[in-house]
């Protein structure tokens, strides 16, 4: 990120608080010990629409990009890098699996650093090379991906549907060589987690020690239409059991609650009520109960206190204040 952000102006504890969990996540997943150690950690950052989201996310982002700096300046080539990936989920809405312009934005992510080494005088080659393969792998898992979900998948979440002629044609040539994610009793999603932790490098019997940590930044869910922003969340569910991946979700969660209630607006409708009850439940699942199972970190934004609101007029709008 080239441009400073602006100074948060509430809310600093917090943010503090939520960089230094995601660092321990990342820590932990090295050395192998603690809670998240060997999966994925979600953390919810909840908050209405105008809350600072998107700020907060912000600063959490160039936290981790000044991390990643520093770590690249030095004359060794670093063991362990953690590369932040900024997503906004609207901007994608359009298409229909959001996994695939996920990794799709994780590879321009990688491009880009894998660039900035090669032209980087201090840069060693080693570190160059290394980024230039897993920006390779990154997009062999997307296309691959792609190409496996043929016609219609059923998955926990719900019925995903994806039409392979959408796949990026530069990388038809990976068809054959991914068969993998297509023939044979092998899922999609499974062969995807084992090609993520190829990425990431925490394969077991690996002698590379070096890792590849992921932090995924999902901003915007909160204007997406209510399914595709129930597919995002879908979308995070095979990174959960791998290892060196953190996300924040930035959301409103009354809205996944209102997407929730109109996933399953028909629910009963065409079916025989139950003798011993007198209607069927609304829903079978509620917005919270969707949100458990995937976040396990909430956190909701801190509102400002009066005396922070006075602070931020003042200091952004003092003309209009004398």
């Amino acid at each position: 990120m080239a441009a400073k952000l602006p100074e948060l102006q509430y809310g600093r504890v917090f943010n503090r608080v939520t960089f230094r969990r995601l660092e321990k996540h990342f820590t932990d997943a090295v050395v192998g010990t603690g809670p998240t150690a060997f999966r994925a950690l979600v953390v919810g950052l909840f908050g209405e629409w105008g809350s600072g989201k998107t700020l907060h996310l912000r600063h959490i982002q160039q936290g981790f990009e000044d991390r990643l700096r520093t770590d690249l300046s030095r004359d060794e080539a670093p063991d362990i890098l953690t590369v932040p990936v900024f997503f906004s989920a609207w901007c994608f809405e359009a298409e229909e699996h959001l996994i695939i312009p996920l990794l799709k934005t994780t590879r321009q992510r990688l491009r880009r650093l894998a660039a900035e080494q090669e032209s980087h005088r201090h840069a060693t080659a080693r570190t160059w090379s290394w980024l230039k393969a897993k920006t390779k792998h990154a997009g062999d898992v997307a296309a691959a991906l792609a190409y496996g979900f043929k016609g219609q998948l059923d998955s926990p979440g719900g019925r995903i549907e994806f039409d392979p002629t959408k796949a990026w044609a530069e990388y038809e040539y990976l068809m054959q060589a991914r068969q993998t994610f297509v023939d044979g009793p092998s899922s999609p999603y499974f062969d995807f987690e084992t090609e993520i932790t190829r990425l990431t490098g925490y394969n077991s019997g690996d002698d590379d020690r070096r890792r590849l940590n992921l932090l995924f930044l999902i901003d915007d869910l909160d204007r997406c239409l209510p399914e595709k922003a129930l597919r995002m969340l879908e979308s995070i569910k095979p990174f959960l059991d791998i290892r060196g991946c953190a996300f924040v979700l930035a959301l409103d969660d009354e809205v996944i609650k209102r997407s929730i209630a109109w996933r399953y607006r028909d629910y009963g409708s065409d079916r025989e009520r139950d003798e011993n009850r007198e209607t069927w439940p609304a829903n079978p699942i509620t917005g919270h109960e969707d949100l458990e199972r995937i976040v396990q970190l909430p956190m909701r934004i801190p509102v400002p206190s009066g005396h922070e609101v006075e602070n931020y007029l003042t200091h952004h709008f003092g003309h209009l204040f004398g």
